[in-house]
């Protein structure tokens, strides 16, 4: 489910306790034919389960998760838009805690299934399933040998690769579908190079 997978993503992202979020339900998620269906407050669940999936060890489904958020003292704010920012439907959510916000934008493909078309100012179009590794980086050249190199020496293979930035030479977000989990080791050896300022490992179930 979409909207569970971009709460996981912005919790992830995010790395401290959510203390509000607002989700966003655009085009078809709120004037057509699923509005009527409370797609919206679906995708609202499904945000909510995400977003509290690593922080409990019991299970949270759409069911429980508003109950779950609103006793973790957690302030939803829910909504709709006519505009989809040029996609049929989208989902905006933007996490916020103690310190910093972020944001995280997903659509579904009619043929191709679910895309994160956004995070932060990043946007780019990425598969969230499986194992995937975001890495925040000065857009300078061969950074993106870099990556490959470091993992290849960690036996770790790269299944497909989407970059996005702002404008040229200011910060990147790159996003790594990977075959494998890369460990901690993988993590701090990409960080101790000079221009990789964060790299975030996720898996998605």
């Amino acid at each position: 489910d979409l909207s569970k997978r971009i709460g996981v993503l912005a919790s992830t992202l995010l790395g401290e306790p959510v203390r509000s979020v607002e989700i966003v339900s655009c085009g078809t998620l709120a004037s057509g034919p699923g509005a009527a269906r409370g797609a919206a407050r679906l995708v609202q669940n499904g945000v909510l389960a995400g977003l509290l999936q690593s922080a409990m060890a019991e299970t949270v489904n759409l069911v429980n998760a508003p109950v779950e958020a609103s006793e973790r003292g957690i302030g939803v704010v829910e909504r709709t838009e006519a505009s989809a920012e040029g996609w049929s439907a989208l989902i905006k959510v933007r996490v916020t805690g103690a310190k910093t916000s972020r944001d995280v934008w997903g659509t579904v493909f009619q043929r191709s299934g679910p895309r994160i078309v956004r995070i932060d100012e990043f946007e780019f179009e990425f598969i969230p399933e499986g194992q995937v590794l975001l890495i925040r980086n000065r857009d300078v050249p061969g950074m993106i040998g870099k990556f490959g190199t470091i993992l290849g020496k960690m036996n770790i293979n790269i299944a497909s690769m989407q970059l996005g930035r702002r404008t040229k030479g200011s910060d990147a977000l790159t996003v790594l579908n990977l075959d494998d989990e890369p460990d901690k080791a993988v993590v701090a050896a990409l960080v101790k190079e000079k221009n990789i300022i964060s790299a975030t490992p996720l898996r998605f179930s």
